[in-house]
């Protein structure tokens, strides 16, 4: 809920607040993600609130559409599931480090709950995947060096980009 206020909160299906930004004071305040894939309060352009980190993995069922991205902690790499279809892993200034290297218009990646990591194509046919499917509740997380790993729940890494 986006109060007149400029507060923006977080409630339970029973209306209990879970979580506020406390940015009373604000009128006007919008909910918006940034570039860096931070959540903001944002009024007339400014921030008046940031989360800490942009989003930097992906948790079983967890997908990235077409153009969307994530983003290491520390702003250095990101990794982009193209139009065009690769997913794709560059620096901030663009070199890439890794790709999936697949050719699927609209495709979308996403972290299945068996642990394994696809690459889907419009019709949702896998065109990559990390052949991880036996590690039920694995994610996928962006490091700040530039790699992309895939865990388990207790930590064993089971996939990771070079």
């Amino acid at each position: 809920i986006v109060e007149a206020t400029g507060n923006i909160e977080v409630l339970s299906k029973a209306h209990a607040m879970l979580w506020s930004s406390h940015t009373s004071g604000h009128p006007g305040a919008q909910l918006a993600v940034q570039v860096a894939g931070r959540l903001a309060v944002v009024v007339k352009g400014a921030t008046v609130w940031a989360s800490s980190a942009p989003y930097a993995q992906l948790l079983p069922g967890e997908r990235l559409k077409p153009s969307w991205q994530l983003t290491s902690p520390n702003g250095r790499c990101r990794v982009v599931q193209l139009t065009a279809g690769p997913l794709t892993l560059v620096t901030a200034d663009g070199q890439t480090l890794w790709s999936s290297q697949t050719v699927a218009k609209g495709a979308t990646t996403v972290q299945l709950r068996d642990g394994d990591l696809q690459v889907l194509d419009a019709t949702w046919s896998p065109v990559w995947e990390s052949y991880t499917g036996k590690h039920a509740g694995a994610r996928l997380q962006l490091t700040d060096t530039g790699r992309l790993v895939m865990s388990t729940r207790t930590g064993t890494q089971v996939w990771a980009t070079p």
